[in-house]
């Protein structure tokens, strides 16, 4: 007897699914958190390199002592096998921990990056199955033996560790910006010292940074920070960038303390909080480099690999928004977080921005040439108020952010919304209109809270994204794509239901019922979000066979039935 090839797959495949009926249920994930410990901290989110996601934060036990809760999701929302809906305890800490950064370690496991008490920093790393990689200690590596760690941000080195960057502060200490870099297996790597290495250094005592970092893939790696200083007349205000070659070293040949962006002088000053100076490769060595100025326009500029700015832009760079205002809103940790930035993938880069006339977030295109992208003169309204995120690719870009309520006495944090914009600027269908006062921007809402309870974005590696977020007391994740929340932006109503099998003789066969809507839309997706089928049906209830479904490849699929304002998703497999 011949047996069909996935079938020897499909133990292995649906081990995960049987903690729950269906993949991403309406409404996300629920991550759970085992009693007694307590969650405490922020939510972190970071990809697994094969479509799936990690989340840790900081929890503390009965005991007091802090630790990592991690957990693992694959594509379909599931948890990988050898990993519970529990997800494990690991990595402990010596205090409260600000939100984790997760960096891929290009073997399905994940460092984790984290600051203590504000203070001191570390790096740790765990393997596929969610055990401590030999050679890491249980409490990580400190990145530093000197001074206090602040701005920690991380990425991978594309070889398989992990590169960090942060500022030094404390008394007595010159503030500088330091990166360490450990290798997979917990050793540093060649000519990074103990106590990480400078890539800057200043001469007056005290100051303030935003520091971002972002690797250029094959490239090395690109810095940018903007100084605050307590003495502007001897030490301005300086929006930077810096190159790293592909070993985590400065670039040689660059000016002292980085390349300065060279903002007109009427846009020079200082400002307090300090804003991050926004990166995006360009994916041809050099890197866009996106700030505001004093006087609150949106600037963007051009920085080429030898960290010389592009002579083929305009002095003082391109004018993306004139007067959108200083922003008056603060992120969760008392700084403000925009512009953000994310490459398109195409020579380009998206950018994001909080404007002051309207209080919501907008957005623009910055093609390699210097001009604004056709359709993006006028910038588009196309998130809340605060907190935004951007992740872009050559078709348009996803969007998170939060609205705030006005209330009596105090300003009351809102919906978490999340959206998805096309190329020219245009809602991608399957993602809800804005809906005053409810939604004040265009996207599906996730939930309701605070800045610090997110939303967090990380591409799936197939045009998706996965979100997570806290709606307290509960930590969620929810997957979408280019078409919208595979499992339903709503729960479906009374009498609507889908079932959904595979007949290789005939194709996918559906039986459905509307209730009471007056028709539907049955559609069908593969995991990456990618729609193979799709018809329209009347009301009342029936079994159909999608036309061309005979000829699918084996796999997981999702059918989704749309009834008026409600979904409804069911999981199925192709065998052959």
């Amino acid at each position: 007897m011949r047996v069909p090839h996935l079938v020897l797959l499909l133990p292995a495949l649906l081990l995960a699914s049987a903690h729950r009926a269906a993949a991403w249920p309406p409404g996300g994930v629920l991550l759970e958190r085992p009693e007694p410990p307590g969650a405490n901290g922020i939510l972190g989110l970071g990809a697994d390199g094969a479509g799936g996601t990690y989340t840790a934060w900081s929890e503390r036990d009965t005991t007091g002592a802090y630790a990592f809760r991690i957990h693992r999701l694959n594509v379909l929302g599931d948890p990988p096998a050898g990993w519970t809906p529990a997800g494990v305890r690991a990595l402990s800490a010596a205090g409260f921990i600000r939100a984790p950064l997760l960096v891929p370690d290009g073997a399905g496991g994940t460092y984790l990056a984290w600051t203590e008490f504000d203070s001191t920093a570390h790096v740790g790393h765990l393997a596929a199955n969610g055990s401590l990689v030999p050679g890491w200690p249980a409490s990580g590596l400190a990145v530093s033996s000197a001074g206090r760690q602040a701005d920690l941000v991380a990425t991978d080195d594309g070889a398989g560790g992990v590169l960090v960057a942060w500022r030094r502060v404390g008394s007595g200490l010159s503030p500088e910006i330091l990166t360490q870099r450990f290798l997979a297996d917990g050793t540093r790597a060649p000519s990074f010292p103990a106590f990480g290495r400078a890539l800057t250094g200043f001469d007056y005592e005290r100051g303030r940074f935003r520091v971002q970092l972002v690797r250029d893939a094959g490239r090395g790696f690109w810095v940018s920070f903007h100084t605050v200083t307590l003495d502007p007349l001897l030490a301005p205000s300086a929006y930077a960038v810096l190159h790293l070659d592909p070993s985590g070293l400065l670039t040689a040949g660059q000016p002292p303390n980085g390349l300065s962006l060279s903002l007109p002088e009427t846009e020079i000053g200082t400002l307090s909080p300090p804003v991050p100076v926004a990166l995006a490769p360009d994916g041809a060595g050099g890197a866009f480099a996106f700030t505001l100025g004093t006087n609150g326009n949106v600037r963007a500029f051009h920085v080429l690999s030898s960290t010389i700015e592009d002579p083929s832009w305009p002095e003082g760079g391109v004018t993306v928004a004139s007067g959108a205002g200083w922003p008056s809103v603060h992120f969760w940790d008392g700084e403000e977080n925009w512009p953000v930035a994310s490459g398109d993938l195409s020579g380009g880069a998206w950018l994001g921005w909080r404007d002051a006339a309207d209080f919501l977030l907008h957005a623009s295109r910055v093609r390699i040439d210097g001009t604004i992208a056709p359709g993006w003169s006028s910038p588009l309204p196309i998130a809340g108020e605060m907190t935004v995120t951007l992740l872009g690719d050559p078709s348009g870009f996803y969007a998170a952010s939060l609205a705030a309520v006005s209330c009596p006495h105090f300003d009351c944090y809102g919906p978490m919304s999340l959206v998805r914009v096309n190329l020219d600027g245009s809602l991608a269908p399957g993602w809800p209109e804005a809906d005053p006062p409810n939604t004040p921007a265009p996207g599906i809402v996730l939930g309701y809270g605070g800045p610090e309870d997110g939303p967090r974005l990380v591409a799936d590696g197939a045009g998706g994204v996965v979100a997570a977020w806290i709606q307290y007391p509960e930590f969620m994740a929810m997957r979408f794509t280019t078409a919208g929340q595979l499992a339903g932006v709503s729960p479906a109503a009374d009498g609507i239901t889908l079932r959904a099998r595979f007949d290789r003789s005939a194709g996918v066969r559906v039986r459905y019922s509307t209730g009471a809507a007056l028709g539907a839309r049955i559609e069908l997706f593969d995991v990456t979000g990618r729609r193979v089928a799709a018809v329209s049906v009347s009301t009342g209830s029936g079994e159909i066979t999608l036309a061309g479904t005979r000829s699918l490849g084996a796999g997981v699929f999702l059918a989704r039935i749309t009834a008026e304002a409600a979904t409804l998703t069911t999981k199925f497999v192709a065998l052959r």
